[in-house]
């Protein structure tokens, strides 16, 4: 059973697997019968993982929205699905993390929060906030090939939807045990922050007081600076904080968490000083590049990737460096 669910397999004559559950539930939902003597079928009721409101109907949540995974996709390709890679093997496949999380309130609120706005700054071919970005004058903080804009400059920027679908993304990779290509990306552990974060996301508070969150747009606009997906991850555990990391095409989040992080990292923070700070820098386009390279040539190939590619392009790939960590990863 999904924990905190009611399961509609009652009304079905045979038991099925946790995985066939998951699945089953998804495509009750999709055939449009929506309930069985009073009850809907394809959307259970539980405890929403949010705002924790009981016995509410649950809607299929994705991890990280599918709409991401449409800007890295290749149409060039005769599969223009993306690469997706686990700590064993990579894989052609529009295959994608979701699962019954959010009540259809707070379904809305993450949308209306930040993922929404996010996704119509960005296509294959027009990255407004990208643009809009580069007609500022750079921070002076700035130095050569690290480039510091003032997202409150950029009229096409709305920092605090950017730094709300940051933080609602690393709370999910907190909250909830995800299952993707048969296996659960590590949970991450965010201690105190996370019911910090939770609230922050219900507007009953505010971001993490020890929290900083750094956000770098793409340097270029190659399809290999901006065709990545990864999972939030643990990157780094210093002395007094930790750094964690996730990406989706064009723009990397890390968030600090902590109460000894470096006033040179508070400082770029795309929360709370005034001139809300955005990154540019190669160095981030070429580490997210490195790590996706080095996972996916330490897996099995299967499917379309085991194949010699005859295509006239090279394919696009990616990867994350989550190999240490066990988790699964999407490009």
């Amino acid at each position: 059973m999904l924990e905190g669910m009611w399961s509609p397999w009652r009304l079905l004559p045979l038991p099925l697997p946790l995985c066939g559950e998951r699945w089953a539930l998804s495509a009750i939902a999709r055939l449009g019968i929506p309930e069985v003597d009073g009850i809907i079928v394809g959307m259970p009721t539980g405890t929403c993982r949010l705002c924790h409101n009981h016995d509410v109907d649950l809607r299929d949540s994705h991890f990280i929205s599918a709409g991401f995974y449409k800007l890295a996709r290749d149409g060039t390709r005769a599969n223009p699905n993306p690469v997706l890679v686990s700590e064993s093997v990579s894989i052609v496949s529009s295959e994608q993390a979701t699962d019954y999380l959010l009540c259809t309130e707070c379904e809305g609120r993450f949308n209306a929060g930040g993922e929404d706005w996010i996704l119509n700054a960005h296509s294959e071919t027009d990255f407004t906030l990208r643009a809009a970005l580069l007609e500022t004058t750079p921070s002076p903080l700035s130095t050569p090939g690290f480039t510091i804009f003032e997202g409150v400059a950029a009229a096409a920027n709305e920092p605090d939807k950017l730094a709300y679908f940051a933080a609602s993304i690393f709370w999910r990779g907190a909250a909830h045990d995800w299952i993707f290509m048969r296996q659960k990306p590590k949970r991450l552990e965010l201690g105190p922050y996370e019911e910090q974060l939770r609230s922050y996301l219900l507007g009953t508070g505010v971001f993490p007081e020890d929290a900083v969150l750094v956000v770098a747009i793409s340097s270029g606009m190659e399809r290999l600076r901006n065709m990545l997906i990864t999972f939030p991850f643990l990157k780094s555990r210093e002395p007094g904080f930790r750094q964690y990391r996730f990406s989706i095409p064009g723009i990397t989040f890390q968030l600090f968490l902590g109460k000894s992080i470096p006033f040179a990292l508070r400082r770029l923070c795309s929360v709370r000083p005034p001139e809300r700070h955005i990154l540019m820098t190669e160095d981030v386009d070429d580490l997210n590049m490195k790590d996706g390279a080095s996972l996916i040539a330490k897996t099995r190939k299967a499917g379309a990737l085991a194949k010699p590619d005859r295509s006239k392009r090279a394919p696009t790939t990616a990867g994350n460096s989550q190999q240490r960590h066990g988790r699964s990863t999407t490009g």
